[in-house]
């Protein structure tokens, strides 16, 4: 969205892709290894993906809250936090807490879905408001009952888009897309890309990684950006730049503010929910930054 309303990107942008194509023919070109990154070559040609870890569920008592972090504090006080030593650090918190919290309250099971996806596969509307209410009356399985209710509710939202008596809803031709994503672009996307299968991309994740692999290790050192003589500098900083790395606190205040309902990286599975709650993984966490911040490597 930058990059669309940016002038300065507008007047470099025919820059921009001369070097680009440049760098996609240097490396498509080379047969051998890259002279600017020796890795390039490697990195292309054996893509690992990672695996996807399976969701699992939260403690929900405080009790279990507090037992968990004492849990933490007993493990990881034997884990000391090493610079040379960072990635395997960091792999391993992950690993404790994903074992933990699935070890002792399970994984999310979604199996049940397929199951009821074809039992309600041709129900209408009116169809699953009585099954719903049915099963309300009958204290059914609330796996069931939410399935049931998503699905109206997915079906409701559908009749409401095609109703021609919605303004919003007219041919694509007559919509005003701008302005609706102005308006609200999450209910935007909803609306109209999530469901729609054309907007998928044309290309598949091994080209899609190879692409950004390739742009993103590139190495242009005289390739030097100058600030054109209108756009006005800035005055010298009064202040100067703390180096300091964040506190314990500082760190505490970014994870509070943090949306509990936030989606946990399918990597690992850590929902922020275990930061919040667990004050000793947050105390971990700050020594790991810390780490970090101290030896200026980026963990992978």
């Amino acid at each position: 969205m930058h990059q669309r309303s940016c002038r300065v990107i507008d007047d470099l942008e025919d820059e921009l892709q001369q070097q680009m194509s440049e760098v996609l023919t240097e490396h498509q070109n080379e047969d051998n290894v890259d002279s600017v990154n020796p890795e390039i070559s490697h990195i292309n040609t054996q893509v690992n993906f990672p695996d996807l870890k399976k969701g699992i569920k939260l403690p929900k008592s405080p009790l279990q809250w507090s037992t968990a972090n004492d849990f933490f504090k007993q493990t990881f006080s034997n884990l000391p936090i090493t610079p040379r030593d960072l990635n395997n650090n960091i792999n391993t918190m992950a690993t404790v807490v994903y074992n933990y919290f699935s070890e002792n309250f399970g994984y999310v099971n979604n199996r049940n879905d397929v199951q009821y996806q074809r039992k309600y596969e041709s129900f209408l509307t009116k169809d699953l408001k009585k099954s719903l209410k049915k099963l309300k009356l009958e204290n059914g399985d609330m796996l069931e009952i939410k399935f049931v209710a998503k699905k109206l509710r997915n079906l409701l939202n559908k009749s409401n888009t095609t109703d021609p008596n919605n303004t919003d809803s007219h041919a694509s031709a007559n919509i005003n897309h701008d302005s609706l994503i102005g308006k609200s672009f999450c209910g935007f996307v909803k609306r109209f890309f999530k469901k729609n299968t054309s907007s998928f991309p044309s290309f598949n994740l091994a080209e899609c990684t190879s692409y950004f692999t390739k742009t993103l290790s590139a190495i242009s050192p005289n390739k030097t950006f100058n600030i054109p003589i209108w756009i006005p500098k800035f005055a010298s900083p009064q202040t100067p730049f703390n180096l300091d790395p964040p506190t314990y606190q500082e760190i505490t205040n970014v994870i509070r503010k943090m949306k509990p309902s936030g989606s946990p990286c399918p990597l690992d599975q850590i929902s922020i929910i275990c930061f919040k709650r667990c004050p000793y993984l947050r105390s971990y966490l700050t020594e790991i930054i810390h780490a970090a911040w101290s030896c200026g490597v980026v963990p992978s």
